[in-house]
């Protein structure tokens, strides 16, 4: 479907103005007319790609024996 400018859009009566509302031309128009329209001037939603995933590097954990000192420090001093 044609339009008539790039501000006049459709209506059941025919090309209206969007802000005065004035009829700019008189045309008979079915809704599926009007839809068609309104449909062909939404933007075109674009795909956003997922992010690739991403590689974690970490430092490879050591597990060890604690000292007697290190539990001392880190857990305090056992109560007996």
């Amino acid at each position: 479907m044609a339009k008539l400018t790039d501000k006049a859009h459709p209506s059941p009566q025919g090309w209206v103005h969007p802000r005065t509302g004035e009829l700019l031309k008189a045309q008979k128009l079915t809704q599926a007319q009007i839809v068609e329209w309104w449909e062909s001037q939404q933007a075109p939603l674009h795909h956003i790609p997922e992010p690739a995933p991403q590689t974690l590097t970490e430092a490879p954990s050591v597990e060890r024996t604690l000292y007697s000192s290190e539990v001392e420090h880190h857990y305090g001093a056992e109560e007996e």
